[in-house]
């Protein structure tokens, strides 16, 4: 929560001689600290500021507090009056909406003022036209009003100093202007560390070579040294060398000193101090090339622009760099002891205006060599072939997994092969390299109740398919899995705590992993144990013992071929104990004493049976008898 600020009187400084605007999307950086009441702006790369320049009346900034609804807010703005045919020469300005902006505003008495800072950032909008209707010098006005304005709840940052003093020159002072009207003392106490090492460094040059100072003094005729002439203009003041001050516009610019630059508006060259302008018609990249000036608010005639011409050097320039005795035994050298032969002879091949031969190098972005430098003379056009190369994708190992081919100055894709994954239930998977295992994805299967739990006991063979038999096939070997997804637990006597191979909980289901038939032929799962039994729609006739084991061990119904005769324990494990006929639920619903593959211990002739009509019990038959019991088959899915 931002305390409350006292509420104090209006700061409202007129005298804005130009204001600069720059989008926000087109600042990179904004200083945290502002240096006096100058903020440090960097924008992007070939971003450029937009130069207004205001009428003289109508320029002002006002910084206040305001209450609004019994919280303060402070108010920052910036506004003035922009001539018809300036606003003409920035139509990327003229917008219906307003813009996202910086402003950095400089005023008669040389303070620059920034408006807004990245994050957040000024309004600015051109909103009003005002046309005059003849009545008066101020309403012969054709203009526009620009608007920059900015609200925030803490105070606005563009202003860090103290009010102007009272009273405006009547012109933008110059930095010279400036520090004639200072003392040393007031500008030292300005000056950083960085900036007064350089000032004194600056007063004490380090002294030219004689070589520096024969080159010095022969200055060969140039076009031009950065910048122009401007001669001939009806306003004089616009007469004079420009030299080159940076860009505007994407184009170089030129300032005269006095007021007057010339720069690219975008669609024209200008030359003007910002009221008065003369204005090129060519599109060409520098305004010395311009061939047609029209005066367009300055008084004719318009001006013609040269480039500045260079300084040749002469003799005299030369011997300056000697003393006399110096200058005397150099040319009495040059002229009176060689002949033309012997200075020739003397000379190098580029002083003979020869060029020597040379070599070409390729080198890769780090300017390492590749292959061996190749002798070329002049005028011998040479073709350079750059190697191709091979990339090698190694492991952590540093075994190489791929080669790949490589072009120069080209790309080329390394796919890494795959990794094969082996599941503990010894299935496989590929597994895309570059990309975190997790082992817990690898668990498979599910642990049943199975295995000799399923068995009586009984060894011993009485015959082909019986309990015996069945146990000597290793029916009831069961090797759990290493790392099972979960265990075959019963929440209810129905009902998986966790789901089966299916994906649902029920314990018993179909082949198709559905809930059981009730009726017909039908197949029941039993996912607790892993072992599936079929029931007839209705139950095989009565049999003998020997008879029902015959039908289970010959049967191929289901498309199955493995089909048993269920021994006593097993069909125990599908007995519910809580009913009075504990095989009479669905999806089985069996009331008739059923065959088991189990024999007696104490007597070979006699079976295990099931026995519903006598209490639901499990008790001996002899396997002769062919009037009591039916039989289900059994078989393992799992």
């Amino acid at each position: 929560m931002i305390p409350a600020i006292p509420h104090f009187g209006d700061r409202n400084y007129t005298g804005i001689c130009h204001v600069d605007v720059v989008d926000v999307e087109d600042v990179e950086s904004v200083a945290d600290e502002l240096a006096g009441n100058v903020a440090s702006v960097t924008l992007k790369t070939g971003k450029s500021w937009t130069r207004v320049y205001l009428e003289d009346d109508g320029g002002r900034m006002l910084d206040k507090w305001v209450t609004d609804g019994g919280a303060q807010r402070s108010e920052a703005m910036l506004s003035g009056a922009i001539a018809r045919d300036r606003l003409a020469l920035m139509p990327h300005l003229w917008r219906a909406k307003a813009r996202r902006c910086l402003a950095l505003a400089r005023t008669r008495n040389g303070d620059q003022l920034l408006l807004g800072r990245k994050e957040t950032p000024a309004m600015l909008l051109v909103n009003t036209r005002r046309i005059g209707d003849g009545g008066s010098m101020e309403s012969e006005r054709n203009e526009y009003v620009l608007d920059i304005r900015l609200t925030r709840r803490l105070p606005v940052p563009f202003y860090g100093g103290t009010p102007p003093t009272p009273g405006v020159p009547q012109s933008c002072p110059m930095l010279s202007e400036l520090i004639d009207a200072a003392t040393w003392a007031t500008i030292e106490g300005e000056l950083s560390p960085a900036q007064l090492a350089a000032a004194q460094a600056s007063l004490c040059p380090v002294p030219p070579t004689l070589c520096d100072q024969v080159d010095a003094a022969i200055v060969l005729p140039v076009p031009g040294s950065g910048g122009i002439v401007v001669s001939g203009a009806g306003d004089p003041d616009a007469d004079g060398v420009y030299p080159e001050t940076g860009t505007a516009n994407g184009r170089p610019g030129y300032e005269l000193g006095n007021g007057w630059f010339s720069m690219w508006s975008g669609t024209n060259w200008l030359i003007t101090d910002g009221a008065v302008y003369y204005v090129g018609v060519e599109d060409v990249p520098t305004p010395d090339l311009v061939t047609t000036w029209n005066a367009l608010t300055a008084p004719a005639p318009a001006p013609s622009v040269t480039t500045t011409p260079g300084a040749p050097g002469d003799a005299t320039d030369l011997t300056d760099c000697f003393s006399p005795e110096q200058a005397e035994v150099v040319l009495g050298e040059l002229m009176g002891s060689m002949d033309g032969a012997d200075i020739y002879a003397a000379m190098s091949p580029t002083q003979k205006g020869e060029i020597p031969p040379g070599q070409v190098q390729l080198v890769d972005e780090d300017m390492n060599p590749i292959g061996t430098p190749l002798d070329v003379s002049p005028e011998e056009s040479l073709t350079l072939e750059a190697p191709d190369g091979v990339v090698h994708s190694k492991n952590s190992l540093g075994t190489t997994l791929v080669s790949t081919a490589v072009r120069s100055n080209g790309s080329a894709d390394a796919a890494i092969p795959d990794t094969t994954i082996t599941r503990p239930d010894g299935t496989t998977a590929e597994h895309p390299a570059g990309v975190d295992l997790d082992v817990r994805d690898l668990r498979s299967g599910i642990v049943y109740n199975n295995g000799f739990i399923l068995a009586s006991g009984q060894t011993t063979v009485h015959r082909t398919g019986d309990e015996g038999t069945m146990r000597a096939n290793g029916l009831f070997s069961y090797t759990r899995p290493l790392y099972p997804l979960s265990y075959a637990e019963l929440a209810g006597f129905t009902t998986l705590i966790a789901n089966n191979s299916h994906g649902n909980t029920l314990r018993f289901t179909d082949r198709a992993g559905a809930a059981a038939a009730t009726s017909g032929n039908r197949v029941v799962q039993d996912h607790w144990t892993g072992w599936e039994y079929y029931l007839a729609g209705t139950l095989p006739a009565l049999t003998t013992w020997n008879n029902a084991i015959d039908a289970a061990e010959s049967s191929t119904v289901e498309s199955s071929t493995d089909w048993h005769l269920p021994t006593d324990r097993l069909l125990d494990t599908i007995t519910d104990d809580s009913r009075t006929s504990s095989l009479n639920y669905g999806p089985f619903l069996i009331t008739t004493p059923l065959w088991t593959a189990t024999t007696r211990p104490d007597d070979s002739t006699v079976a295990r049976v099931f026995r519903p009509d006598l209490g639901s019990l499990f008790g001996n038959l002899a396997k002769t008898a062919a009037t009591t019991c039916s039989y289900i088959l059994c078989r393992r899915f799992a």
